[in-house]
């Protein structure tokens, strides 16, 4: 159907938005040739698919032959989003091309931002929120702060189990932090984290049994003592009992990492382990060792203590005991003149040895030996 324009008289079809002669609005709804929805007077869009007027499509229900109908692709945007106001859509009668793309544009521009708000709208937090969420419980994030939860309450900190673990009881900056030596009264109890620095509970190396013991006094990432120092293994008891007084190469551990180390340990005053080899200390001095002074093992061979000649066994306290006076095959064997001047012979009259015996016997003893040597050739 044709109708006459308002503005110029002339006539322009039903399905029209504007007259096509001279540009006046069509004073009632028109289909969008797009997604058919109904467009109101003096609107330049559609207030659903924001199609502006005029673009090619469908023509709606009352089309002619001629006409060309949109992609079935094509749909229109989920009706969650709010249509513009008419009144933002609406051009004057005598606006160009130019002032409908412009009034085009604010028409999105007001769907966008109403989106947002309902977005905005429906994600802001409750302190009820927050205090149903685990990091209430865990962090102390129990204060609604726009979409976010954060600390704002120091009784919301202390309750934290971050409190307790890692000491953090201090609201600061939307969180709770490390603020003092007082925050790391838990950490302390539990891991001799008694110190708070840099924003964080680290070991006390004057509490901490690692350090006293092992010499661990630095702390990890974490603040515990887990880190070797050089002071704190040479102050540890490691280095005075096993000679481990020097950070090791990984920084994990105390070691012996030179003989100075072990020198002053107590392992080489009277073991005679004063060389360090692979971390340990490791023997080296056989006359500190007390092999030499009690067996005659005077000279370190092998990692051992042997003896290699007659003056080794006859300085050694067995030869003085035990008459073991002579050095035979590479170790102190019993002789005559060794037996009849031994403790052993004075006092229980072991004053005998004879070929084949390497030790001091009674006389009946040593006949014994004797027979029963002969029997077994």
């Amino acid at each position: 159907m044709l109708t006459g324009c308002y503005h110029c008289g002339k006539n322009m079809p039903d399905e029209v938005a504007v007259c096509p002669h001279c540009g006046a609005p069509h004073r009632k709804s028109v289909p969008c040739r797009v997604c058919q929805a109904e467009i109101p007077p003096g609107a330049s869009a559609c207030p659903q698919c924001l199609s502006p007027l005029g673009m090619r499509g469908s023509v709606g229900p009352s089309s002619g032959p001629g006409s060309v109908r949109a992609p079935a692709a094509v749909a229109a945007p989920s009706s969650e989003v709010p249509p513009a106001p008419a009144a933002a859509l609406a051009v004057p009668a005598s606006a160009g091309r130019k002032g409908k793309l412009i009034a085009m544009v604010v028409a999105v521009a007001v769907v966008l931002v109403g989106a947002v708000g309902a977005v905005v709208a429906l994600t802001r937090h409750t302190d009820a929120d927050c205090r149903r969420q685990a990091a209430c419980a865990q962090r102390g994030l129990c204060t609604a702060s726009g979409q976010a939860c954060v600390a704002s309450s120091a009784a919301d900190c202390r309750a934290s189990e971050g409190c307790q673990k890692d000491g953090e009881c201090t609201p600061k900056d939307g969180r709770c932090a490390v603020a003092s030596d007082a925050d790391c009264e838990g950490p302390c109890e539990k891991g001799f984290r008694c110190l708070a620095r840099e924003g964080r509970c680290v070991c006390d190396p004057g509490r901490a049994y690692a350090c006293k013991e092992l010499g661990l006094c630095g702390a990890d990432t974490k603040g515990y003592c887990t880190v070797a120092t050089a002071d704190g293994c040479k102050a540890s008891k490691a280095c005075a009992e096993r000679g481990q007084c020097s950070p090791s190469p990984k920084g994990d551990a105390c070691w012996a990492a030179s003989d100075a180390d072990c020198a002053g340990a107590q392992p080489c005053a009277t073991s005679g382990k004063c060389a360090a080899k692979d971390g340990q200390c490791v023997l080296s001095d056989c006359k500190r060792a007390g092999d030499c002074a009690l067996r005659g093992g005077c000279t370190l061979r092998d990692g051992k203590c042997v003896p290699t000649r007659v003056e080794d066994c006859a300085g050694a306290a067995w030869c003085k005991n035990m008459g073991l006076c002579g050095f035979s095959e590479g170790r102190c064997v019993a002789t005559g003149a060794g037996c009849k001047a031994s403790d052993g012979c004075r006092d229980k009259g072991e004053c005998f040895t004879g070929a084949g015996v390497d030790r001091c016997m009674t006389r009946s003893a040593l006949d014994d030996a004797l027979r029963g040597a002969k029997a077994g050739h």
